[in-house]
């Protein structure tokens, strides 16, 4: 089967509600120019969508999955693979599609070659649409973004969305040194670059398959997640993970205190939870406990903490450039996620000890789901004070999108 063969039948699964990147760490004959097209295709779908519809004499939503990702896919090679011929392109295309429908999808990219292939937006008059078609992002998304960052941000986020996004690893500097870990990844030829932490690289493909992966020599985290945790400035004492799932900021926080935090990784489910409890042993993190637990239950036999995090359920608009397809999904009015995000900081603030903190983070750039849901649960509970809220913009430090808040419980409540 060829890339273009398995990037399409992963496409049209997308097309039903399935994640690429889940998608294609299931498959067997996945390849890395699969991976290219499928990332490279969702991305660009809004976009695509809209010259079908500019090219196509059958109304859009009349097309079937199978057509609409093979004219996706041939319009894609045909604007942005600059090493496919136009000829191949839509030869390729329309050879995906069952016979009866080719001459279809051979009419209309033909007839997209014969404009200049040129994306025409003349006759839109709304700059959102148009601001929409450019950077392949929802109307809806695209104006959320400007009424919320204004648009030289929005812009940076869309932009950034669209480009490649970096591996990140973070070093177990417990058991090793970066520079160690640098060299053993380079002896089994993965490519490793430097960030502003001497202890966060960025590293190309195969690292997750090396020894030094099965050593516990580094983990997976971006350096945005990275950053909120340094930010806490854990040195020890007691943690609890309300929602820890990979479990990277609990092992970032096992890390970054030396070993002499004792951390408690909760999640509600139990496939999660032996995820934990694997790359806590693999890293041989010895202060990390994986818990099975529900968020939004009190449970009498956690302990009480100095910090407790809370990594809420989101919309995920920080890592769009990552999952393209939740650009796509109808997140209606957001009230699912800042219901819940209420009631597991309301359930979490239960287990903060006296002057310890609550600290909430996201990985969505929505202000609805983040700094209104602080101020929600402040003026709900009055034994907590703001101390610091910040947003990672998607591409500062070419890392995702992340929000985060701490909150201090005070000692007494007058």
């Amino acid at each position: 089967m060829t890339a273009r063969q398995i990037a399409y039948r992963t496409l049209i699964k997308v097309d039903s509600g399935g994640f690429s990147g889940k998608l294609l760490a299931g498959s067997d004959n996945v390849t890395p120019a699969a991976t290219a097209l499928v990332y490279g295709v969702t991305k660009r779908r809004f976009t695509l969508d809209y010259i079908i519809r500019q090219n196509s004499a059958t109304e859009f939503d009349k097309l079937d999955s199978e057509v609409r990702n093979a004219l996706r896919l041939g319009l894609y090679l045909l604007l942005y693979d600059n090493g496919t011929p136009e000829s191949a392109a839509v030869n390729e295309a329309v050879a995906l599609v069952p016979p009866h429908r080719r001459a279809f999808v051979n009419a209309v990219l033909r007839n997209f070659v014969r404009k200049g292939k040129q994306v025409d937006t003349g006759e839109v008059t709304d700059d959102y649409l148009r601001t929409a078609i450019k950077y392949s992002c929802p109307r809806r998304l695209v104006k959320l973004f400007c009424e919320q960052y204004g648009e030289q941000t929005a812009t940076q986020i869309l932009e950034e969305s669209l480009k490649p996004r970096p591996t990140f690893i973070k070093v177990n500097t417990i058991r090793f040194t970066p520079l160690s870990v640098k060299s053993a990844l380079e002896s089994e030829g993965v490519y490793v670059n430097e960030t502003k932490f001497t202890d966060v690289f960025t590293v190309s493909g195969g690292a997750f398959a090396t020894t030094a992966y099965h050593e516990g020599m580094f983990f997976a985290q971006d350096i945005s997640p990275h950053k909120f945790c340094r930010r806490l400035g854990i040195t020890g004492g007691t943690v609890l993970d309300v929602c820890s799932a990979p479990g990277g900021k609990a092992f970032a926080a096992a890390d970054l205190s030396g070993g002499r935090a004792a951390i408690t990784a909760c999640d509600v489910m139990e496939s999660k939870t032996k995820v934990i409890e694997e790359s806590a042993n693999r890293l041989r993190f010895t202060g990390v406990r994986a818990t099975l637990n529900d968020g939004l239950v009190f449970n009498e036999d956690l302990p009480q903490a100095d910090v407790v995090l809370v990594d809420a359920p989101c919309s995920g608009l920080g890592v769009i450039g990552r999952k393209p397809e939740i650009k796509y999904r109808d997140s209606g009015d957001f009230s699912l996620f800042t219901e819940k995000s209420l009631q597991l900081l309301s359930m979490s603030a239960r287990y903060v000890k006296p002057n310890g903190r609550l600290a909430f983070s996201t990985c969505t750039l929505n202000k609805t789901e983040n700094e209104n849901v602080v101020a929600a649960f402040l003026s709900s509970d009055n034994s907590f004070k703001l101390t610091e809220q910040q947003t990672y913009i998607l591409g500062e430090d070419n890392g995702d999108g992340l929000f985060f808040a701490i909150m201090q419980k005070k000692d007494s409540v007058k």
